[in-house]
């Protein structure tokens, strides 16, 4: 979500960010999702509103088709922060490529730290961040994945600019 962050700050002109719903309160400070009760999420997946529905720790997140269609209206690169394992999943209209992306940590060590001081850490994302982490050198990660840079701390900005001259060296 810092590269996106970053990426998208950078280039406002060329990239928007997806904000997911969800059914959980939003953390203090917390911007890039967008909280809705479990009656308004549950109408909004009746009404087809979603790209994907993806029940994650005890709560709901809801990609939304509009926004990306509207990037795409605009000439924009619509950025989701997605679970690749469920890049196959995403019901998009056939004429939008996907192009996934992963920023692994230098060590499993170094994703627990991260996740740990942010408050972010559970047992379901311990063991789905190990699975991930053994997964990495295989065929299955292998073909959801079109770019992979390996991001230390405190250089999101340098991995922001190497995911942007890819996307535009292939996309331009």
């Amino acid at each position: 979500s810092t590269i996106i962050r970053d990426m998208v700050g950078a280039w406002p002109d060329k990239y928007v960010y997806i904000k997911p719903y969800t059914t959980r309160p939003l953390r203090e400070g917390e911007t890039d999702k967008i909280s809705v009760s479990i009656e308004q999420y549950c109408d909004m997946e009746e009404r087809g509103m979603f790209a994907y529905d993806n029940p994650l720790y005890g709560v709901r997140y809801g990609t939304p088709i509009e926004p990306i269609r509207n990037a795409y209206t605009e000439g924009k690169i619509p950025l989701l922060d997605f679970p690749l394992k469920d890049l196959n999943k995403l019901q998009l209209p056939g004429d939008i490529a996907l192009v996934g992306i992963y920023c692994f940590p230098p060590s499993i060590k170094t994703w627990m730290n991260r996740i740990t001081r942010d408050a972010r850490a559970n047992m379901s994302r311990v063991f789905a961040a190990r699975e991930l982490w053994r997964l990495q050198d295989t065929q299955y990660l292998n073909s959801n994945i079109h770019f992979a840079i390996i991001n230390s701390e405190g250089e999101s900005l340098r991995a922001s600019n190497e995911i942007h001259d890819f996307l535009q060296k292939k996309y331009s």
